[in-house]
């Protein structure tokens, strides 16, 4: 259908965007542990990483449901739903505890975590309410299409009973990431910086080669600005010309 083929293709999005949000979640906490004195740093740089990883694993069980759909690979797609609701339960509860480590850092910190903890303790009830109650629909039911569930089909209530707790844990894990957006706005981001390596690479086997007459040449790369040479010569003074003058020309 293609109300499903749209579906996907949003959910394929939003995995995509929750997947750079936890990055930069990931990297703006490691920073402002760098930037401040916290108690147990390791301890939180170690939770930060771990639960960084947990939010991929979630995001790749989104991806799943996305792109397995219902009809055509339940179990599949049952994997991939309990993947996003497990280990986004796991994340939300991790990212609270290092809501709390930061507390004393940033603003609304206390109000945040406090926020935080009731998202997940919310995402937890309904998480386990909806794995209960989903398999005892299906035990109940008797009918020929689960996407048109009747209530005469049999199991109907613990079906919307199951459903809306799905919901409810979708919401709970979009308010919990929205709840980053406060502490998002007191940082920012640089593009990356790309150098051209062959163009270094060619640039020293130029150099190598114009100086073989002349004594032994090493040159050492350290990054796309800065060159360090270290250079010994028997004789002449020709090559270092000839090399200040490229060096010259790289940089400019």
């Amino acid at each position: 259908m293609p109300e499903s083929c749209i579906f996907s293709q949003l959910l394929n999005i939003a995995s995509t965007l929750i997947a750079l949000t936890i990055a930069v979640r990931y990297k703006q906490v490691e920073q402002q542990c760098r930037d401040s004195l916290i108690p147990d740093a390791n301890r939180v740089f170690a939770l930060n990483k771990w639960s960084f990883f947990v939010g991929l694993a979630s995001v790749i069980g989104l991806s799943i449901v996305a792109n397995f759909q219902e009809l055509q690979l339940f179990t599949v797609h049952m994997i991939g739903a309990f993947s996003t609701f497990g280990f986004g339960l796991i994340y939300c509860a991790t990212q609270t505890r290092l809501s709390y480590y930061m507390y004393p850092i940033v603003e609304s910190g206390l109000y945040l975590a406090r926020c935080r903890l009731a998202l997940t303790v919310l995402l937890a009830i309904t998480f386990v309410t909806s794995s209960t109650f989903g398999p005892v629909s299906m035990e109940y039911f008797h009918g020929s299409d689960t996407t048109n569930w009747k209530p005469a089909d049999g199991g109907y209530i613990y079906h919307v009973i199951s459903s809306v707790c799905e919901w409810i844990s979708t919401l709970a894990i979009d308010f919990f990431i929205l709840s980053f957006a406060h502490e998002f706005k007191f940082m920012s981001i640089s593009s990356p910086k790309f150098y051209m390596v062959s163009t270094i690479a060619n640039l020293q086997d130029d150099l190598e080669s114009e100086d073989s007459n002349y004594g032994v040449v090493n040159v050492v790369v350290t990054n796309s600005d800065n060159f360090t040479n270290s250079t010994s010569r028997t004789t002449g003074r020709h090559s270092h010309n000839r090399r200040s003058g490229a060096m010259q020309d790289v940089n400019s």
